[in-house]
């Protein structure tokens, strides 16, 4: 057998060490694994290792404590352990490498605001609960586009209740109020991923911030996850009538261009009638009409 070949048993693990993480690797039956093979799990612990080190050396994000991955921490890898949507492991390890490379490159974006940077990362280190952290994922994104398109914000303090962030446009108070929905189940109807996106704005109308100067922004990504299909386009799970100056729903997947996995996110914006013509200047700059389609570059392609 050639030296760039050798044989792993059933049940033998292949552990491959980085700086902050260990990924080990158990046969499922006896197969020859070549060096080439090799390389690309060790570039991917790499990988993952380099956006770590960013994340803890120039923005003071722990990923340990006591000598354990933060549990925030482990709900980014939660799909390597496996999913209903895709058995590719090559698929779902590139999908974490580019979740973990957004959320790096956003905070690169933001790291010139102080006052959100700081609020934003006091939520990355709070042990949230999975669904409450990829909130503030989200969040994280929504304030990287506003920097990136020379939108004035602030955060808001969560204990008064207010939006997530305001926008000082002129003379003008705005709001921007960011947030996530989430569906246990797989294979739920059209129909009920429409109910489901009209209580996540009904909630929402409650607030205090609800009006014409207010833009609320739903994560409908695990809406959209499996079996769930949506005929149509984004803008039809919107309904017709609400207090908000616009709604925009954001959705994010992953797909391979070229031979190179990118992450990548759009949105379908929705604007009321009596929209106030500032929140409409401040979102046709950060969240226009016609979604571009973000997307992030993860370089290489697993073969898992």
């Amino acid at each position: 057998m050639s030296s760039d070949q050798y044989t792993i048993s059933e049940g033998e693990v292949v552990i491959i060490t980085g700086h902050h993480i260990k990924l080990k690797l158990k046969s499922s039956k006896q197969q020859s694994l070549n060096r080439g093979a090799l390389s690309n799990y060790e570039n991917w612990v790499r990988q993952i290792d380099e956006l770590l080190d960013i994340m803890v050396v120039e923005f003071n994000i722990p990923i340990f404590r006591d000598g354990k991955p933060l549990r925030k921490l482990r709900f980014l890898f939660e799909h390597l352990n496996g999913t209903k949507t895709t058995g590719d492991a090559s698929y779902r390890a590139n999908l974490q490498l580019c979740k973990i490379k957004n959320i790096v490159d956003s905070l690169v974006k933001i790291r010139t605001n102080n006052q959100v940077l700081k609020a934003i990362r006091k939520n990355l280190i709070s042990e949230a609960s999975g669904y409450s952290y990829w909130g503030f994922i989200f969040e994280l994104m929504v304030a990287a586009r506003l920097e990136e398109y020379g939108v004035s914000f602030l955060a808001s303090d969560r204990r008064g209740g207010g939006a997530d962030f305001v926008v000082n446009h002129k003379d003008s108070e705005l709001f921007i109020e960011c947030h996530s929905l989430f569906e246990n189940s797989s294979g739920t109807s059209a129909d009920n991923t429409m109910k489901k996106v009209e209580r996540g704005i009904r909630k929402k109308e409650a607030k205090k911030y609800a009006g014409k100067n207010c833009a609320l922004l739903l994560d409908i990504t695990n809406l959209m996850d499996g079996d769930r299909k949506i005929d149509g386009n984004l803008h039809s799970l919107i309904p017709e009538k609400f207090k908000f100056g616009s709604i925009i729903l954001c959705c994010s997947n992953m797909v391979v261009l070229d031979g190179v996995y990118r992450y990548g996110y759009g949105w379908a914006r929705q604007d009321s009638n009596d929209m106030s013509s500032e929140l409409r200047i401040t979102l046709d700059r950060s969240f226009p009409i016609q979604s571009d389609c973000i997307s992030v570059p993860v370089d290489g392609v697993l073969a898992f």
